[in-house]
């Protein structure tokens, strides 16, 4: 990973930054979303640029990941909408700009959980917010019976599936399940934001005796997903939480076929 490189910028429609001093320095990069413009820095910066930092942090922003900014509190916005638009517009440098030994890192981690704690002999996995496609290098995929991948962001998925990864529609996990995963691997995926019907049919996806794995960057979003997990109230799940070098880990295990909305 370069030690400089471009800061990309998501703004919801109806929020202005011309007004204010960040936005001498962007270039719009991207105009044809309903959803956010997408700003880029016009000099590559330092990841930690103070005066860059200082500036978004004064505007409500946050890194959601390297670097890529979005607005912690946004009225009436949905969070998942603005974070499609940003990586439909970083798609084809992504792998790029991500610190792959990290996530890979973070891949076999959730994945060593997955696998000593799992209460059945398959391995059909599903990786959830699969990105490009980075879970490909990581050890344990040849271990894998089927390895299936989604994602919110169309052009990444389609990278991911270029790559040899089995990719279903992301509007699976609006519907009423269908398929059904030994493991569920979110790796670096939740502090993007998910809701409630989203997740209950991520986790209506396990089989009996599977389990989900996810990880919190910063713990952000974590109080809100644990929120959901309580909303389960049905002994066939159980899940706990733990610490990781990957913010806590959120652990979910179906041990029954019983299902929440199907």
């Amino acid at each position: 990973m370069f030690d400089r490189q471009v800061h990309y910028i998501a703004v919801p429609i109806g929020m202005n930054l011309k007004n204010t001093s960040i936005f001498q320095g962007l270039v719009h990069v991207s105009g044809d979303s309903e959803e956010a413009n997408i700003y880029a820095t016009q000099k590559m910066l330092a990841k930690e640029e103070e005066s860059l930092i200082l500036q978004l942090h004064s505007l409500g922003y946050e890194r959601i990941f390297e670097n890529c900014w979005l607005p912690i509190n946004y009225d009436n916005y949905d969070r998942s909408s603005l974070v499609s638009s940003l990586f439909k517009e970083i798609a084809g440098n992504y792998d790029q700009l991500v610190t792959k030994e990290k996530n890979i890192g973070c891949y076999e981690y959730l994945y060593s959980i997955a696998k000593k704690k799992k209460q059945i002999n398959r391995s059909r996995t599903l990786d959830f917010g699969c990105g490009t496609g980075l879970i490909l290098q990581a050890n344990f995929v040849m271990e894998l019976e089927v390895l299936v991948g989604s994602d919110i962001c169309v052009q990444m998925s389609q990278i991911a599936e270029l790559k040899g990864i089995k990719i279903i529609s992301s509007s699976s996990f609006t519907a009423r399940c269908h398929e059904n995963f030994d493991i569920i691997l979110v790796s670096y995926v939740m502090h993007y934001g998910l809701n409630l019907i989203t997740f209950m049919n991520l986790v209506n996806f396990l089989s009996s005796g599977g389990i989900l794995v996810a990880n919190f960057h910063k713990d952000i979003q974590l109080e809100k997903i644990i929120e959901f997990v309580n909303t389960i109230n049905d002994s066939s799940f159980t899940h706990s939480v733990s610490p990781s070098p990957y913010g806590s880990v959120l652990e979910i295990l179906k041990i029954s076929d019983k299902s929440i909305l199907c």
